[in-house]
């Protein structure tokens, strides 16, 4: 092992330190390598701790209280050297009082530094402490607020559940009821065939709500189907696997569900219709004011109205490749009749009504039709 030269300027350190990571003894990225470990080293910094500081407080008090003395011989035991002694001391003494007094102003000032060092580092400890006081207290004050927000949670589900438990049933009657409130809508009826030609070579079909014709027509057709109620529908969507029917039709139930029960709806259809499957929704009309006058408060278990863009809003955002609006129930009774005439103010009367008419007697229901 060779002795280190300690005379060796900087270009000869640079000289050698090449020579030796050209032969291979050094690394090539010595000086990276070097350099990180002098960041990670300046990088670390102890926890100062009050039994540090104590310490560095006793060894100021000490350097303090310390003098430095020096006793010059002045006598000696060789002829004629006491007074050699005494004619030195005479010259080195002031020199060396001299020397012990900048000695003694160094030795102040690095007291004075310690002392400083100590009440600086004493009010660093105690703004962490303060710090770590109120670090605790906000998080003792999130884990209240976590807490609340949970208990809130908890109490809006059971307010749903109770809302829920709460919806008029009519039970066996409620079928006869809503076939009621359709008396003469042919082209309702007529359009449930229409549905089930669409869905031809998509089975197995699930069926959540609506009308057992549409059941009836589906199985005419030779489709598989399973109809359950709108109740059940998401409890039966969540239990399949993906992928695992070929279709998903959503007859007059979106507008009986939570909004937040229509949203999943659809993210679970997504997952659950195998690719190329279809998506039905059948719901009523909300830019139809007919809808708000007579259809939303005939049947007592509608909750709201879902409006067509959220609903295409929805499908799409769930990743369904395309899909489209359908307007059914146009409504007709009801309207206005064309006034006779053919002049100007008869024509302009004429398209005033027409406007009415479409406001008042827009489409009553909406199907869109989502392809996954």
């Amino acid at each position: 092992m060779s002795t280190p030269n300690e005379n060796l300027s900087v270009p000869d350190l640079r000289a050698v330190v090449d020579r030796r990571r050209d032969s291979g003894e050094l690394s090539a990225d010595i000086e990276d390598e070097l350099g990180a470990h002098f960041r990670s080293l300046t990088s670390f910094r102890p926890q100062p701790t009050i039994d540090a500081l104590a310490s560095i407080e006793r060894a100021a008090r000490a350097l303090a209280a310390y003098h430095v003395t020096v006793d010059v011989q002045l006598e000696s035991d060789v002829p004629g050297g006491s007074g050699v002694h005494r004619a030195t001391g005479r010259v080195v003494t002031p020199q060396i009082d001299a020397l012990i007094e900048q000695i003694d102003e160094q030795r102040d000032t690095l007291v004075a530094s310690l002392d400083q060092f100590v009440a600086t580092a004493h009010e660093v400890l105690s703004a962490l402490d303060s710090f770590e006081a109120r670090r605790e207290a906000c998080e003792d004050t999130f884990a209240r607020a976590h807490a609340r927000v949970n208990a809130q949670d908890e109490a809006i589900y059971q307010l749903q559940r109770e809302s829920r438990q709460r919806t008029i049933d009519l039970g066996a009657d409620h079928d006869r009821f809503v076939e009621r409130m359709r008396s003469g809508d042919d082209v309702l009826a007529e359009h449930d065939g229409a549905i089930a030609d669409q869905l031809v070579g998509y089975d197995p079909v699930l069926q959540i709500g609506g009308r057992h014709q549409m059941l009836d027509a589906l199985t005419a057709r030779g489709i598989g189907t399973v109809r359950v109620e709108a109740p059940d529908g998401l409890g039966v969507l969540r239990e399949s696997g993906g992928d695992a029917f070929g279709a998903l039709v959503v007859l007059g139930a979106v507008e009986k569900m939570p909004a937040g029960d229509v949203v999943e709806l659809v993210s679970l259809a997504a997952h659950k219709i195998r690719p190329g499957g279809k998506l039905l929704i059948e719901t009523l009309n909300p830019l139809s004011l007919s809808v708000h006058s007579h259809d939303l408060f005939a049947d007592p278990r509608r909750l709201r109205l879902v409006h067509p863009e959220l609903l295409e809003y929805l499908v799409e955002s769930s990743g369904f490749g395309e899909w489209r609006i359908e307007w059914l129930s146009t409504g007709a009774e009801g309207r206005a009749k064309p006034v006779p005439g053919g002049d100007a103010m008869v024509d302009t009367l004429n398209e005033n009504f027409a406007r009415v008419d479409r406001l008042l007697f827009a489409p009553r229901q909406y199907l869109l039709i989502g392809v996954r």
